[in-house]
């Protein structure tokens, strides 16, 4: 909608969603802190290599289908 009245909805997370929000985090920011203790980034590959990745499963079910049909 463009034009006022604009709607307006508040949203209140459940207590649990809450708690798995503040779980997630505190663990993204253990993983941050042992990344810089250690300089070890995962992920990141050295500029001498390269990272090969592969489709997720369903990738291969989806184009079979296609093409089947």
């Amino acid at each position: 909608m463009k034009d006022p009245p604009y709607l307006v909805t508040v949203i209140e997370l459940k207590p649990a969603a809450v708690q798995r929000g503040r779980d997630l985090n505190r663990r993204a920011l253990q993983i941050y802190r042992d990344c810089v203790e250690a300089d070890v980034w995962p992920g990141y590959v050295p500029n001498d290599a390269f990272a090969r990745v592969d489709l997720f499963d369903r990738a291969y079910y989806d184009n079979e289908v296609e093409i089947a049909s």
